[in-house]
């Protein structure tokens, strides 16, 4: 489940003027959705409707460790956040998995938005959250990753 939350701005604000907000959702993927995040991307912020679209902004992960760690091998991917699923936009950076997935204590990264310039936003789309390689392995792993993200639903006139 994903909690969103809505940053009131004030009236001189650019974003309020266009009659966009700044949000942050805060979703909990658990350890069995971990396990199949290559093949099946997790939401982490719902479509804001028609006529609307998601710019994302920043955010970060936070592994909550449990008791058994997950395997996070050479050939096991980075996490991207991109609209509807794989086959989204990609609007942030790869964020490196590697001692994050396979930590052995609460662990924190951040998520940063794309760096090559501009992309196209998608109209009425969620973000998800993916794997870019193989599954991360570990069958018992039950470490849990906490997402938060900060974004603007702007309206498109689309």
């Amino acid at each position: 489940m994903t909690d969103v939350y809505t940053i009131r701005t004030g009236r001189e604000s650019k974003v309020g003027s266009i009659g966009g907000e700044l949000k942050v959702a805060k979703t909990t993927i658990p350890a069995a959705s971990l396990r199949t995040l290559a093949a099946t991307h997790y939401e982490v912020a719902p479509a804001p409707g028609p006529g609307r679209t998601l710019i994302f902004q920043g955010g970060f992960m936070a592994l909550d460790y449990g008791s058994i760690t997950f395997d996070d091998a050479a050939g096991d991917g980075n996490l991207t956040l991109y609209y509807t699923d794989g086959s989204g936009v990609a609007v942030s950076e790869e964020a490196e998995a590697d001692a994050l997935i396979d930590a052995t204590t609460d662990t924190m990264l951040t998520l940063e938005p794309i760096d090559n310039g501009a992309y196209v936003p998608a109209v009425n789309a969620p973000f998800v959250l993916g794997n870019t390689a193989d599954e991360f392995t570990g069958s018992t792993a039950d470490s849990n990753l906490q997402v938060t993200i900060w974004y603007l639903d702007v309206p498109t006139g689309l």
